[in-house]
Formats: structure tokens, C-alpha cells, sequence
């Protein structure tokens, strides 16, 4: 058996599901080891340490007396050789320390811009002194709009006692977009465990998780947009008027959009400064990860300060029975985790998910047929850390009732965990140290990820990832397409209307100048665009019948191609499928684990079942035809324990000259041969090699030699050629 579908039948302990664990009624040490190691029994290996309401006052948050638990917790976690994920708040959204921010300097409390509007003849508002302007609206000369900035009496879900929301002794919310007061917050949630924990950091607690900060805070006053002192001028350096704020306070229409736009960036561009970066930078700086999400779905702009960007899944954003995984702005959500790692170069990206998505009548009723489908649902949009909502520590009294299911063992599936547990990890293995395969590349912004027109590309089987505006000076343009990590696109889908810069949209002409399609769109993907899109994604699996529930992604894995097949419908698909790689083929199936040869044939006949996936993989033929803008090579035999041979033909136009072939891979040595013609041996990188009247106009074998040190588990990624010549890099 190759090692491959070894790894795919048994993966490793890291991708594992990484379950909220609530923490929500008196801690005891011998329940909560219990509870542990049945979490290890099913296979889980790692957990995140999630404080909730329910939590005694004896146990105060952040007390040496809560701190004994979790230091306890993570002692044995250590043991067995699980991960811990830290929770940066009681209970969320993040932020406020439990309200000790506030508490500390209550000048630090979550703020507001309130607005008035003054007819002629009436009194003038009173406002406090110093935080209060004044503005007119061009053609309104009967009116003055007074502006005062307030404190939004905005609230969190506090863990103790009559702390929830509306609840007496509910939690301040802390200005987020006070750079002091997030210093603060740092230093009392943080440092606090740091300085606790400092000698797990980086080995057994490997990531903070941040919980939906919100900037007004919940249950605020109505009426309000998020504010905060000095921000007025940084408002206006984004090209904010100080005329355009009554628009702010209504709906946004075509009239207002402009400065909504401007308003959200200049929002945006304040709280990274003042929240995400230095949480991030924090992160970094003790040995971890900073995991979690930010309050909406669509909030791909901050993922950047992620190391593990995720999103949250909960309150049944979209929903099984109604189909409607294409819909709405939260049908984005999958893919804005992962395609943020995707170009950002971030490893791993998960989402939380199954909270509140029982039914609205019935909230314990979430089936684990639906369970399923959220997780292909994420599965099929890239999404390779599961992050469960959650596992209850207590359900005694009204703790049922607290944002249920559980889905861990109080549920009816943890007998069966174990298959669960199984088949999260074989996926989150499948899209991790994989690529992702297409040509099409959808351009958005830091919070606005289109989706109308996108869901006749989910119907049509027509893969695509976004692509952050914000990214484009980090792309390079080769032969007509656009390379950013490990991505390469031909097209470029663009939003009619979308905010971007003038920079932004410079950067969109050059690419097109230089050969990249760039399509505009509307909120309808329309038969034109389409069938332009049909000329690409040519190693794409192609469906013959017209089958709107199917969805797929194509991954490639050390040379290896996969194509991960989900039904999101409620009955079953037939169809027959094709793909132009080559190569012997099988059927994976990451329920069961098992393998099915599929007999080579053009029409591949495919059921997939209600809630059903598969996996088609093909391992290449030994040798295949890359352009010379570069391409991957493919393995076709190990010469030795540590050598391995690589071989690929590539055509070369009369009008192309090259002189130079360069190897990117993390080997040792390479020799490379042209022809069978041995041009060198290079034992360091830069493996580059001069190539002069080698590659004259035709086509050519290009064979790569790679030699790994002999030290344990060298990584055998598959290599990269890259051709130049006299105009530079194709």
C-alpha cells in the first residue's frame, strides 16, 4: 500500500477535531480528568479550554483558583500528548476580560457616534464637553446634524451568576478601538495565563482563540456606529466627508454605498491596528498561534493577523433542509477561512461549527445526518481544522439550555465517535499540505466576498477561490497568469462596483495588459461569462450531466491528483465525470475508508448517496506535458532510500529562449538532464542551471534528480521547474 492511502486510512493525531470544552458549572478535578481521557478514548487529541456561564463565583475567572484547573487540565493534556487551544475571554464576545477592562479605567468602556438632527428654530442638543461636532448636509438648509461620541452601554455574556445578557451584573464591553485598552485586556487575560503556563507555550498550548469581538458590544444602544476618539480624522484621511455621516445612520442604497464603503474601510484599516495586530503580534511572540474569527462571516480582512484563521458556523447561518449552502453572505464563510491560508501561506484554517444549528423549535434537535452536511459543506470549501461547538462539561439545570447541542458525549452519537472523529481527520489531512487546482480567481475586499453570481459557478462545478484586493501588489504575472503562493490563475472575476482603490484597480490593468482575463460580473454569472470560463480549469473534473447538488474541489498532494465529490441536496446524484489527468484511478471513500479501483474509461459512473463523498484520486501517468511558464514534475521511481527521480515534457514555442532551468524543491542535491543530456549538479539552492542551445524549439524530457539528507522523515515535496532566458522570468 502506498504511503499515501496509508496516511489517508490512519492520519496523524493532528487533525484531529478541536472541541470547544465549556467549562460551566464547579470545576472538579477527577470529573474533568474523566471527561478527558473519554475525549481520548474517541480519538479526540486536542481541545479548546472554553470558560461559560455556569462557572461558580468560587471559581472566579482568571482567580489562582480557576487557574489551578486549567494549569491542572493542562497537565494532563500534556500527558497524553494533546494540544490545548486557550480561550481569551468569560464568555464572549472577546475583549473585555469579563468586564476587569472597564472595571480598571472606565473610561475604557465601548463607544459609540450618536447622532441629532436640529431644525431650524429648535433647541440645540446638550453634549459633554469636547466630544461633539457639528455638520451640514449640502441642500438640507433647514437642518444641522450634531454629532456626539457616547458610551454605547454595550454588554458581553459574562461566565458568573447573573452576568448573561440584560442581566444585572452583565460584563462592560471594552472599547476595542482604544489602543490602550486593548493593551490592557492583553495583559489581563494573556499575560495572565503566560505567566502561569509559560512552560507549556508552544508545545502542549499551541494557539489563543479570539471569539468574535464586537466593537459596540452586545445589547448596545440603538442608534449608534462604532466610534471611538480620534477617529474622526482617520476617517477623513480614507476620504470620509464629514457632510456624508447622516448617511451612515440609514440603509445602505445605491446612493449611499460610496460612503458606507469608506466608512467600513476606514473601520477596518483602525480596529486591525488596535485589536487583531497586537493580539497577533502577542501570539507570535510567546510561541503560539492566534486562532479564532472575527463577528462576521464575510470579515476576510482580518484573517491576515490569523496564524489559524477560522470562522464560526453557528444559529444554522445556512441550512440543510432548505439547500441553501450558496445563499446569502454566511455561504461564504468557508471559503473565506481558507482561501485567506490559501494566499496568506497559513497551514491550517477552521471553523466553529454546530453551534445553535439544531432546529429553531426544537435546539437539541441537530441530526447527525445534518451534522454531516455541515461538515462537507466546509470540507469542500477548503476548511481543514474542525473546531465543535461544543462539548458540555455539565448540563445540570438550566446549562441544557445554553446555547445547545452538545455534540460530544452527551449527544447520541458519542458511542460512535470514534467514525466521526475518523472521518474529520481524513479530510482535514486531504486539504492540508495540498493545493488547490483551478484557473479561476474571484477578486473581493476586506469585507465584502461576492456570492450571487458564485452560485451558478457551485452548480456549474466550476472551482474558484477569492482573491483579497489588498493582495494584488503580492501577485506576479508570468505567460499570462497570476501566481500568488502556491496558486496560479488565469482569470479573474471582478464584482461591477467593487470598492477598491485607485491603487487596486492600477494593479488590475496591468494584469490584464499582460494577459491575465479579467471578466466583470454582475450579480449574475450570464451565459457570456460562462462560457468563458468553460475554457478553463482544463484538469477540473468535468460532469456530464447537469447536476446543481454536486459539489467538488480538486486538490493536488505530493503529485497526486484528488477530487473530493459532495451531495448537498437531499437526494441522490448519478452522474458520469471525466478528467483530463491520466493516470491509474480509485475511488476513496473517507466515511468507511475504503478503496474502490475505478476501471479506466472516459465516463466514470458515479452515485453519491444522500449526505454522501467521495474521493476520485489519480496518480498520474509518468509523464505529462507542463508549459514552460514552469509546472510540476512527476515522480516515476526511487533510485535509492534517499534519491528520487523526476521526469516531465515540456514544448517550447519558436518565439520562447531560454537559457536558464531553475529547481525549486527542498532537497539536497539535484542534477538535472535535458534530453537524457546531463547539464549539472547543484548541491545548494539556488538550483539553477544554464541551459544555452539546450532548449531549442520542439519538445523536450526534462529529468530532476533529487537526493534528501539522511536524516529521519526528509519532507518529499514534489519539485518545481522554472524556465528564463534573456526577458527575464516566464
Amino acid at each position: 500500500m502506498d504511503a499515501l492511502k496509508k496516511q489517508f486510512l490512519n492520519p496523524a493525531d493532528e487533525f484531529t477535531p478541536i472541541p470547544f470544552w465549556f467549562l460551566n458549572d464547579t470545576l472538579d478535578k477527577e470529573t474533568l480528568k474523566q471527561q478527558l481521557y473519554s475525549f481520548y478514548e474517541k480519538g479526540i487529541r486536542g481541545f479548546v479550554l472554553h470558560p461559560r456561564k455556569g462557572l461558580p463565583i468560587t471559581q472566579k475567572y482568571l482567580s489562582e483558583t480557576f487557574l489551578d484547573y486549567v494549569e491542572f487540565l493542562v497537565e494532563e493534556a500534556a500527558k497524553l500528548q494533546m494540544v490545548v487551544f486557550l480561550y481569551d475571554e468569560a464568555m464572549y464576545p472577546s475583549g473585555a476580560a469579563n468586564g476587569m477592562v472597564v472595571k480598571t479605567n472606565p473610561a475604557y468602556a465601548a463607544k459609540g457616534l450618536q447622532m441629532a438632527k436640529v431644525l431650524k428654530g429648535e433647541d440645540v442638543p446638550e453634549f459633554g464637553e469636547g466630544n461633539w461636532f457639528v455638520a451640514s448636509v449640502p441642500g438640507e438648509d433647514d437642518s444641522t446634524y450634531y454629532f456626539s461620541l457616547v458610551f454605547s452601554g454595550g454588554t458581553i455574556r459574562g461566565v458568573h451568576e447573573g452576568e448573561d445578557d440584560r442581566e444585572p451584573n452583565a460584563p462592560k464591553a471594552a472599547d476595542l478601538l482604544d489602543v490602550n485598552a486593548m493593551k490592557l485586556f492583553i495583559h489581563l487575560t494573556h499575560d495572565t495565563y503566560y505567566n502561569r503556563l509559560s512552560k507549556y507555550f508552544g508545545s502542549t498550548i499551541v494557539a489563543m482563540f479570539t471569539d468574535e469581538p464586537s466593537i459596540l458590544g452586545r445589547c448596545a444602544k440603538k442608534g449608534l456606529i462604532p466610534w471611538t476618539h480620534g477617529f474622526l480624522e482617520h476617517y477623513q484621511g480614507c476620504g470620509g466627508k464629514v457632510e456624508d455621516l447622516p448617511l451612515l445612520f440609514g440603509a445602505v442604497t445605491p446612493e449611499t454605498q460610496k460612503a458606507h464603503q469608506i466608512y467600513h474601510h476606514a473601520l477596518k484599516l483602525w480596529m486591525a491596528d488596535s485589536y487583531f495586530k497586537p493580539i497577533s503580534d502577542w501570539c507570535v511572540e510567546h510561541g503560539i498561534a492566534l486562532s479564532g474569527h472575527p463577528h462576521n462571516s464575510n470579515d476576510i480582512g482580518f484573517l491576515k493577523y490569523f496564524q489559524i484563521p477560522c470562522q464560526d458556523m453557528v444559529w444554522r447561518y445556512v441550512d440543510p433542509e432548505l439547500c441553501n449552502g450558496i445563499q446569502g453572505h454566511h455561504s461564504t464563510m468557508g471559503k473565506c477561512s481558507s482561501d485567506s491560508a490559501r494566499h496568506r501561506g497559513r497551514r491550517r484554517n477552521g471553523n466553529e461549527v454546530f453551534g445553535a444549528c439544531g432546529l429553531k423549535n426544537d435546539p437539541w434537535k441537530l441530526t447527525s445526518s445534518d451534522m454531516k452536511w455541515y461538515l462537507d459543506w466546509l470540507f469542500v470549501r477548503g476548511v481543514n481544522l474542525i473546531i465543535p461547538h461544543a462539548f458540555y462539561y455539565s448540563l445540570r439545570d438550566d446549562r441544557v439550555n445554553e446555547r445547545p447541542p452538545d455534540v460530544g458525549p452527551n449527544s447520541i452519537w458519542w458511542t460512535h465517535y470514534e467514525q466521526i472523529t475518523a472521518y474529520i481527520k481524513r479530510l482535514c489531512w486531504l486539504n492540508t499540505d495540498s493545493h488547490n487546482v483551478t484557473d479561476v480567481a474571484v477578486l473581493c475586499t476586506k469585507e465584502h466576498l461576492p456570492w450571487e453570481a458564485m452560485q451558478t459557478l457551485y452548480q456549474k462545478q466550476i472551482e474558484f477561490n477569492y482573491l483579497e484586493a489588498e493582495l494584488l501588489p503580492e501577485c506576479e504575472v508570468l505567460n499570462g497568469c497570476l501566481y500568488i503562493g502556491q496558486q496560479c490563475y488565469k482569470v479573474l472575476l471582478v464584482e461591477e462596483n467593487l470598492f477598491l482603490t485607485k491603487d487596486q484597480r492600477a494593479f488590475l490593468q496591468e494584469m490584464e495588459a499582460q494577459g491575465v482575463c479579467v471578466l466583470s460580473i454582475g450579480k449574475v454569472c450570464d451565459e457570456k461569462c460562462l462560457k468563458i470560463l468553460e475554457g478553463y480549469n482544463s484538469l477540473a473534473l468535468k460532469v456530464l450531466q447537469e447536476t446543481k447538488d454536486l459539489r467538488v474541489t480538486h486538490v493536488c498532494k505530493e503529485g497526486r491528483h484528488f477530487y473530493l465529490m459532495v451531495n448537498e441536496g437531499n437526494k441522490p446524484l448519478y452522474f458520469h465525470a471525466s478528467t483530463a489527468v491520466e493516470g491509474s484511478m480509485e475511488l476513496w471513500n473517507p466515511w468507511d475508508g475504503s478503496v474502490m479501483p475505478v476501471f479506466e474509461d472516459e465516463q466514470i459512473p458515479i452515485k453519491l448517496g444522500y449526505r454522501e463523498s467521495l474521493i476520485l484520486t489519480v496518480s498520474p501517468a509518468e509523464k505529462m506535458t507542463v508549459t514552460c511558464s514552469g509546472g510540476e514534475l512527476v515522480r516515476v521511481e526511487a533510485l535509492a532510500s534517499e534519491t528520487r527521480r523526476y521526469i516531465a515534457e515540456v514544448e517550447v514555442n519558436s518565439h520562447d529562449e531560454y537559457s536558464y532551468v531553475e529547481v525549486i524543491h527542498n532537497g539536497e542535491i539535484v542534477t538535472l538532464y535535458v534530453d537524457d543530456v546531463q547539464v549539472g549538479v547543484k548541491m545548494w539552492a539556488p538550483y539553477c542551471f544554464e541551459v544555452n542551445g539546450l532548449l531549442s524549439e520542439g519538445k523536450h524530457t526534462i529529468t530532476v534528480e533529487v537526493t534528501d539528507s539522511m536524516g529521519e522523515n526528509p519532507v518529499q515535496k514534489v519539485p518545481v521547474i522554472v524556465f528564463s532566458g534573456k526577458e527575464g522570468r516566464f
